[in-house]
Protein backbone atom coordinates (compact mmCIF):
# COMPACT_ATOMS: atom_id res chain seq x y z
CA UNK A 1 0.00 0.00 0.00
CA UNK A 2 1.24 3.41 -0.98
CA UNK A 3 1.76 5.88 1.91
CA UNK A 4 -1.24 8.42 2.55
CA UNK A 5 -0.46 11.36 1.21
CA UNK A 6 0.25 14.51 3.18
CA UNK A 7 -2.68 17.15 3.87
CA UNK A 8 -2.65 19.90 2.33
CA UNK A 9 -2.93 22.95 4.49
CA UNK A 10 -5.39 25.24 3.61
CA UNK A 11 -5.65 28.61 4.02
CA UNK A 12 -7.43 30.55 7.61
CA UNK A 13 -10.77 30.67 5.96
CA UNK A 14 -13.95 32.66 7.41
CA UNK A 15 -16.98 31.04 7.79
CA UNK A 16 -18.99 31.31 5.02
CA UNK A 17 -23.17 30.91 4.81
CA UNK A 18 -24.90 29.50 2.17
CA UNK A 19 -28.41 29.34 1.92
CA UNK A 20 -30.17 27.12 -0.11
CA UNK A 21 -33.90 26.59 -0.39
CA UNK A 22 -35.02 22.60 -0.58
CA UNK A 23 -36.18 20.82 -3.63
CA UNK A 24 -39.40 19.10 -1.49
CA UNK A 25 -41.28 22.52 -0.53
CA UNK A 26 -41.34 24.73 -3.11
CA UNK A 27 -41.27 28.54 -2.22
CA UNK A 28 -40.33 27.31 1.35
CA UNK A 29 -37.99 28.92 3.43
CA UNK A 30 -34.09 28.82 2.87
CA UNK A 31 -32.12 26.30 5.08
CA UNK A 32 -28.55 27.52 5.86
CA UNK A 33 -25.22 25.70 5.40
CA UNK A 34 -21.70 27.00 7.35
CA UNK A 35 -18.78 26.21 6.21
CA UNK A 36 -16.23 26.83 9.04
CA UNK A 37 -12.63 25.84 8.64
CA UNK A 38 -13.16 22.81 10.00
CA UNK A 39 -16.24 22.09 10.21
CA UNK A 40 -19.99 21.59 7.82
CA UNK A 41 -22.88 22.30 9.68
CA UNK A 42 -26.91 22.18 7.88
CA UNK A 43 -29.44 24.19 9.63
CA UNK A 44 -33.10 24.07 9.34
CA UNK A 45 -35.51 27.18 8.68
CA UNK A 46 -35.64 27.19 12.52
CA UNK A 47 -31.95 27.42 13.20
CA UNK A 48 -31.86 24.19 14.50
CA UNK A 49 -28.60 21.91 13.46
CA UNK A 50 -29.74 18.92 11.61
CA UNK A 51 -25.89 17.76 10.26
CA UNK A 52 -22.49 18.71 12.02
CA UNK A 53 -19.70 17.06 10.09
CA UNK A 54 -15.91 17.31 10.09
CA UNK A 55 -14.19 18.53 6.74
CA UNK A 56 -12.38 15.63 5.94
CA UNK A 57 -15.73 13.23 6.17
CA UNK A 58 -18.24 15.98 4.64
CA UNK A 59 -17.51 14.55 1.22
CA UNK A 60 -19.10 11.48 2.38
CA UNK A 61 -22.58 12.84 3.30
CA UNK A 62 -22.55 15.29 -0.37
CA UNK A 63 -23.92 14.41 -3.61
CA UNK A 64 -24.38 16.83 -6.38
CA UNK A 65 -27.16 16.41 -9.56
CA UNK A 66 -28.49 18.10 -12.07
CA UNK A 67 -31.92 18.26 -12.84
CA UNK A 68 -33.82 19.06 -16.47
CA UNK A 69 -35.86 21.84 -14.56
CA UNK A 70 -34.48 22.31 -11.37
CA UNK A 71 -31.28 22.45 -12.37
CA UNK A 72 -28.08 22.12 -10.29
CA UNK A 73 -28.76 20.22 -6.72
CA UNK A 74 -27.15 18.96 -3.74
CA UNK A 75 -28.51 16.86 -1.45
CA UNK A 76 -27.23 15.98 1.92
CA UNK A 77 -27.60 12.04 3.18
CA UNK A 78 -27.55 12.92 7.03
CA UNK A 79 -28.29 8.77 7.63
CA UNK A 80 -26.69 7.08 4.50
CA UNK A 81 -29.31 5.61 2.48
CA UNK A 82 -32.15 6.36 4.29
CA UNK A 83 -32.38 10.26 5.24
CA UNK A 84 -31.37 12.90 2.82
CA UNK A 85 -32.72 16.65 2.19
CA UNK A 86 -31.95 17.87 -1.18
CA UNK A 87 -31.86 21.53 -2.57
CA UNK A 88 -31.43 23.62 -5.36
CA UNK A 89 -28.26 25.54 -5.12
CA UNK A 90 -26.33 27.75 -8.25
CA UNK A 91 -22.66 27.29 -9.53
CA UNK A 92 -21.59 29.70 -7.27
CA UNK A 93 -22.79 27.39 -4.19
CA UNK A 94 -20.94 24.37 -5.67
CA UNK A 95 -17.49 26.05 -6.18
CA UNK A 96 -17.81 27.26 -2.35
CA UNK A 97 -18.26 23.56 -1.40
CA UNK A 98 -15.75 22.49 -3.83
CA UNK A 99 -12.88 24.96 -2.62
CA UNK A 100 -13.94 24.22 0.87
CA UNK A 101 -13.22 20.41 0.84
CA UNK A 102 -9.94 18.83 1.26
CA UNK A 103 -8.21 19.24 -2.04
CA UNK A 104 -5.48 16.60 -3.66
CA UNK A 105 -2.19 17.58 -3.40
CA UNK A 106 -0.53 19.30 -6.49
CA UNK A 107 2.16 16.05 -7.37
CA UNK A 108 -1.29 14.14 -7.10
CA UNK A 109 -2.68 16.43 -9.25
CA UNK A 110 0.32 16.04 -11.68
CA UNK A 111 0.32 12.25 -12.16
CA UNK A 112 -3.37 12.18 -12.92
CA UNK A 113 -2.54 14.59 -15.88
CA UNK A 114 0.35 12.84 -16.95
CA UNK A 115 -1.99 9.33 -17.14
CA UNK A 116 -4.19 11.27 -19.06
CA UNK A 117 -1.75 12.84 -21.12
CA UNK A 118 -0.04 9.21 -21.82
CA UNK A 119 -3.77 8.10 -22.37
CA UNK A 120 -4.22 10.29 -25.13
CA UNK A 121 -0.88 10.45 -26.94
CA UNK A 122 -1.07 6.25 -27.15
CA UNK A 123 -4.51 6.47 -28.58
CA UNK A 124 -2.71 8.51 -31.76
CA UNK A 125 0.24 6.45 -31.89
CA UNK A 126 -2.11 3.72 -33.05
CA UNK A 127 -4.11 6.23 -35.12
CA UNK A 128 -0.24 6.70 -36.97
CA UNK A 129 0.13 2.64 -36.57
CA UNK A 130 -2.92 1.53 -38.31
CA UNK A 131 -3.03 4.28 -40.75
CA UNK A 132 -4.27 4.51 -43.59
CA UNK A 133 -7.59 2.26 -41.95
CA UNK A 134 -7.11 5.13 -39.49
CA UNK A 135 -7.02 8.90 -40.29
CA UNK A 136 -3.47 9.95 -39.60
CA UNK A 137 -4.15 13.92 -38.95
CA UNK A 138 -5.93 12.91 -36.37
CA UNK A 139 -3.38 10.69 -35.01
CA UNK A 140 -1.36 13.72 -34.81
CA UNK A 141 -3.24 15.58 -33.16
CA UNK A 142 -4.11 13.24 -30.61
CA UNK A 143 0.26 13.23 -29.78
CA UNK A 144 0.08 16.81 -29.59
CA UNK A 145 -2.56 16.67 -27.22
CA UNK A 146 -1.75 14.30 -25.04
CA UNK A 147 2.42 15.74 -24.72
CA UNK A 148 0.86 18.81 -24.11
CA UNK A 149 -1.10 17.32 -21.09
CA UNK A 150 1.89 16.12 -19.55
CA UNK A 151 4.29 19.46 -20.12
CA UNK A 152 1.20 21.78 -18.68
CA UNK A 153 -0.06 19.69 -16.15
CA UNK A 154 -3.22 21.44 -15.84
CA UNK A 155 -6.68 20.26 -15.55
CA UNK A 156 -8.73 22.00 -18.19
CA UNK A 157 -6.61 20.02 -20.55
CA UNK A 158 -9.17 17.06 -19.62
CA UNK A 159 -11.90 19.20 -20.88
CA UNK A 160 -9.90 19.86 -24.35
CA UNK A 161 -8.92 15.74 -24.46
CA UNK A 162 -12.13 14.63 -23.67
CA UNK A 163 -13.81 16.55 -26.74
CA UNK A 164 -11.29 15.61 -29.02
CA UNK A 165 -11.00 12.44 -28.25
CA UNK A 166 -15.02 12.39 -28.49
CA UNK A 167 -14.88 13.89 -32.60
CA UNK A 168 -11.80 11.59 -33.07
CA UNK A 169 -14.09 8.71 -31.81
CA UNK A 170 -17.43 9.70 -33.96
CA UNK A 171 -15.16 10.31 -37.49
CA UNK A 172 -13.48 6.87 -37.00
CA UNK A 173 -17.00 5.32 -36.55
CA UNK A 174 -18.44 6.89 -39.55
CA UNK A 175 -18.09 3.83 -42.03
CA UNK A 176 -15.83 6.16 -44.30
CA UNK A 177 -15.14 2.34 -46.01
CA UNK A 178 -17.24 -0.98 -46.38
CA UNK A 179 -13.79 -3.20 -46.48
CA UNK A 180 -12.91 -5.73 -43.44
CA UNK A 181 -10.36 -3.58 -41.92
CA UNK A 182 -12.93 -0.88 -40.98
CA UNK A 183 -13.65 -3.37 -38.13
CA UNK A 184 -10.73 -1.61 -36.71
CA UNK A 185 -11.85 1.36 -37.05
CA UNK A 186 -15.35 1.08 -34.74
CA UNK A 187 -13.34 -0.53 -31.99
CA UNK A 188 -10.67 2.35 -31.98
CA UNK A 189 -13.79 4.63 -32.21
CA UNK A 190 -15.97 3.27 -29.39
CA UNK A 191 -12.85 3.11 -27.21
CA UNK A 192 -12.22 7.00 -28.00
CA UNK A 193 -15.91 7.81 -27.27
CA UNK A 194 -15.85 6.20 -24.13
CA UNK A 195 -12.74 7.51 -22.96
CA UNK A 196 -13.59 10.73 -24.07
CA UNK A 197 -16.73 10.91 -22.23
CA UNK A 198 -14.49 9.83 -18.86
CA UNK A 199 -12.35 13.17 -19.43
CA UNK A 200 -14.64 15.47 -19.33
CA UNK A 201 -16.23 13.64 -16.42
CA UNK A 202 -12.96 14.35 -14.33
CA UNK A 203 -13.75 17.86 -14.16
CA UNK A 204 -17.19 17.12 -12.28
CA UNK A 205 -18.17 18.16 -9.12
CA UNK A 206 -18.97 14.47 -7.89
CA UNK A 207 -15.66 13.43 -9.45
CA UNK A 208 -14.24 16.13 -6.70
CA UNK A 209 -16.04 14.77 -4.11
CA UNK A 210 -15.08 10.94 -4.73
CA UNK A 211 -11.53 12.81 -5.07
CA UNK A 212 -11.74 14.01 -0.93
CA UNK A 213 -13.30 11.04 0.00
CA UNK A 214 -10.24 9.35 -1.43
CA UNK A 215 -8.08 11.37 0.53
CA UNK A 216 -9.83 10.77 3.55
CA UNK A 217 -9.41 7.31 3.32
CA UNK A 218 -5.92 7.57 2.83
CA UNK A 219 -5.43 9.67 6.36
CA UNK A 220 -7.77 7.23 8.11
CA UNK A 221 -5.32 4.21 6.19
CA UNK A 222 -8.83 2.51 5.01
CA UNK A 223 -8.34 -0.58 3.04
CA UNK A 224 -12.15 -1.81 1.14
CA UNK A 225 -12.81 -4.99 2.40
CA UNK A 226 -14.52 -7.85 0.39
CA UNK A 227 -16.47 -6.54 -2.48
CA UNK A 228 -20.30 -7.69 -3.76
CA UNK A 229 -19.68 -6.13 -7.10
CA UNK A 230 -16.22 -7.65 -7.58
CA UNK A 231 -17.86 -11.76 -6.31
CA UNK A 232 -20.23 -10.98 -8.94
CA UNK A 233 -18.50 -9.80 -11.72
CA UNK A 234 -16.34 -12.88 -11.43
CA UNK A 235 -18.74 -15.38 -10.93
CA UNK A 236 -20.12 -13.62 -14.90
CA UNK A 237 -16.64 -14.17 -15.73
CA UNK A 238 -16.74 -17.83 -14.50
CA UNK A 239 -20.47 -18.71 -15.99
CA UNK A 240 -18.63 -16.88 -19.25
CA UNK A 241 -15.99 -19.10 -19.08
CA UNK A 242 -18.50 -22.26 -19.17
CA UNK A 243 -20.68 -20.94 -21.80
CA UNK A 244 -17.80 -19.75 -24.29
CA UNK A 245 -16.48 -23.15 -23.47
CA UNK A 246 -19.27 -25.04 -24.27
CA UNK A 247 -20.10 -23.46 -27.27
CA UNK A 248 -16.67 -23.73 -28.52
CA UNK A 249 -16.63 -27.74 -28.10
CA UNK A 250 -19.87 -27.63 -30.19
CA UNK A 251 -18.78 -26.00 -32.56
CA UNK A 252 -15.76 -28.08 -33.05
CA UNK A 253 -18.28 -31.48 -32.87
CA UNK A 254 -20.22 -30.20 -35.00
CA UNK A 255 -17.90 -29.48 -38.03
CA UNK A 256 -18.05 -32.87 -39.67
CA UNK A 257 -22.17 -32.81 -40.12
CA UNK A 258 -21.45 -28.97 -41.43
CA UNK A 259 -18.67 -30.30 -44.13
CA UNK A 260 -21.10 -33.21 -45.34
CA UNK A 261 -21.30 -32.67 -48.89
CA UNK A 262 -18.77 -30.13 -49.25
CA UNK A 263 -15.57 -31.61 -51.34
CA UNK A 264 -12.39 -31.45 -50.09
CA UNK A 265 -13.71 -30.74 -46.31
CA UNK A 266 -11.86 -33.22 -45.10
CA UNK A 267 -8.87 -32.34 -42.06
CA UNK A 268 -8.83 -28.56 -41.08
CA UNK A 269 -10.55 -27.81 -44.30
CA UNK A 270 -14.25 -28.47 -42.66
CA UNK A 271 -12.86 -26.09 -40.08
CA UNK A 272 -12.62 -23.05 -42.52
CA UNK A 273 -16.64 -21.90 -42.13
CA UNK A 274 -16.48 -21.53 -38.34
CA UNK A 275 -12.36 -20.90 -37.57
CA UNK A 276 -13.23 -17.37 -36.55
CA UNK A 277 -16.00 -18.62 -33.71
CA UNK A 278 -13.47 -21.07 -32.54
CA UNK A 279 -10.58 -19.07 -32.71
CA UNK A 280 -12.69 -15.93 -30.47
CA UNK A 281 -14.69 -18.29 -28.43
CA UNK A 282 -11.54 -20.25 -27.42
CA UNK A 283 -9.58 -17.33 -26.27
CA UNK A 284 -12.36 -15.98 -24.55
CA UNK A 285 -13.08 -19.26 -22.55
CA UNK A 286 -9.33 -18.68 -21.58
CA UNK A 287 -9.05 -14.76 -20.61
CA UNK A 288 -12.63 -15.22 -19.15
CA UNK A 289 -11.10 -18.31 -16.81
CA UNK A 290 -8.54 -16.58 -15.52
CA UNK A 291 -10.55 -13.42 -14.68
CA UNK A 292 -12.77 -15.52 -12.75
CA UNK A 293 -10.18 -17.23 -10.68
CA UNK A 294 -7.99 -13.74 -10.28
CA UNK A 295 -11.53 -12.26 -8.98
CA UNK A 296 -12.57 -14.62 -6.85
CA UNK A 297 -9.03 -15.62 -5.22
CA UNK A 298 -8.11 -11.44 -4.61
CA UNK A 299 -8.26 -10.40 -0.91
CA UNK A 300 -8.94 -6.71 -1.98
CA UNK A 301 -11.04 -5.81 -4.55
CA UNK A 302 -9.80 -4.44 -8.17
CA UNK A 303 -12.43 -1.96 -9.35
CA UNK A 304 -10.06 -1.03 -12.48
CA UNK A 305 -10.20 -4.49 -13.42
CA UNK A 306 -13.43 -6.14 -13.02
CA UNK A 307 -14.82 -2.87 -14.98
CA UNK A 308 -12.39 -3.43 -17.74
CA UNK A 309 -13.60 -7.11 -17.74
CA UNK A 310 -17.12 -5.92 -17.41
CA UNK A 311 -17.04 -3.93 -20.64
CA UNK A 312 -15.35 -6.68 -22.44
CA UNK A 313 -18.03 -9.01 -21.89
CA UNK A 314 -20.52 -6.50 -22.39
CA UNK A 315 -18.72 -5.94 -26.37
CA UNK A 316 -18.64 -9.98 -26.64
CA UNK A 317 -22.55 -10.06 -25.93
CA UNK A 318 -23.84 -7.26 -28.34
CA UNK A 319 -21.15 -8.48 -31.44
CA UNK A 320 -22.29 -11.76 -30.69
CA UNK A 321 -26.10 -10.85 -30.75
CA UNK A 322 -25.82 -9.00 -33.85
CA UNK A 323 -23.44 -11.40 -35.21
CA UNK A 324 -26.17 -13.73 -34.55
CA UNK A 325 -28.84 -12.04 -36.11
CA UNK A 326 -26.62 -11.11 -39.52
CA UNK A 327 -25.65 -14.95 -39.54
CA UNK A 328 -29.59 -16.34 -39.83
CA UNK A 329 -30.83 -12.82 -41.40
CA UNK A 330 -27.96 -12.91 -44.60
CA UNK A 331 -26.84 -16.16 -44.63
CA UNK A 332 -29.11 -18.33 -44.36
CA UNK A 333 -26.93 -20.39 -41.78
CA UNK A 334 -27.89 -23.75 -41.00
CA UNK A 335 -26.73 -24.58 -38.04
CA UNK A 336 -26.82 -22.66 -34.73
CA UNK A 337 -23.24 -23.68 -33.48
CA UNK A 338 -20.74 -21.62 -35.39
CA UNK A 339 -20.93 -18.49 -37.75
CA UNK A 340 -21.58 -15.93 -34.97
CA UNK A 341 -17.76 -14.25 -36.49
CA UNK A 342 -17.77 -16.02 -39.82
CA UNK A 343 -20.61 -14.02 -41.36
CA UNK A 344 -18.30 -11.21 -42.31
CA UNK A 345 -16.97 -8.41 -39.83
CA UNK A 346 -18.11 -5.95 -42.25
CA UNK A 347 -22.07 -6.27 -41.07
CA UNK A 348 -20.57 -5.05 -37.29
CA UNK A 349 -19.30 -1.63 -38.66
CA UNK A 350 -23.05 -0.59 -38.91
CA UNK A 351 -24.17 1.92 -37.26
CA UNK A 352 -26.84 0.53 -35.20
CA UNK A 353 -24.67 -2.17 -34.57
CA UNK A 354 -21.56 0.18 -32.55
CA UNK A 355 -24.23 2.49 -31.73
CA UNK A 356 -25.97 -0.26 -29.41
CA UNK A 357 -22.39 -0.98 -27.89
CA UNK A 358 -21.98 2.16 -26.99
CA UNK A 359 -25.38 2.73 -25.05
CA UNK A 360 -24.79 -0.66 -23.13
CA UNK A 361 -21.18 0.17 -22.03
CA UNK A 362 -21.54 3.91 -21.42
CA UNK A 363 -24.96 2.69 -19.15
CA UNK A 364 -22.89 -0.13 -17.18
CA UNK A 365 -20.21 2.92 -16.78
CA UNK A 366 -23.04 4.57 -15.12
CA UNK A 367 -23.94 2.09 -12.31
CA UNK A 368 -20.63 0.86 -11.72
CA UNK A 369 -19.52 4.04 -10.77
CA UNK A 370 -22.93 4.63 -8.74
CA UNK A 371 -22.46 0.74 -7.37
CA UNK A 372 -18.63 1.34 -6.27
CA UNK A 373 -19.48 4.50 -4.33
CA UNK A 374 -22.61 2.78 -2.57
CA UNK A 375 -20.25 0.07 -1.51
CA UNK A 376 -17.13 2.33 -0.33
CA UNK A 377 -19.60 3.87 1.88
CA UNK A 378 -20.76 0.93 3.56
CA UNK A 379 -17.36 -0.44 3.89
CA UNK A 380 -16.29 3.22 5.43
CA UNK A 381 -19.01 2.88 8.31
Amino acid sequence: MDDPEPRVPLPEQAPRILELRPIATAGGEPWTVRLEPEILTLLDPKGQSVLKVHQEEAARYMRFGRHIVRGRTVAFAVVQGRKRYSFRCTKHDVDQFLSWLPRQTPARLAQEMRHSGIGVTLFGVLHLLLAPTLFVGWGIGLVAAGLATIALERPAMYLLNGLLMIAVGFWDLIPWARAEEGFASVIVGSALVIFGARQISMLGANERLRAARTIRDQHAALLPGESRIVQRIGLLNLWAAVVFGVYTVAVLASSPIRATGIPAAGGFGRLGPVLADLVVFGVLTLLTGASAALFLARKHPAYAEVKVSAQMLITVLVFSFWGTVFSFGFGGRRFFCGGIFSSGLTLLVRPYVWGSLLVCVLAFNRWFTRAVDRELEEQRG
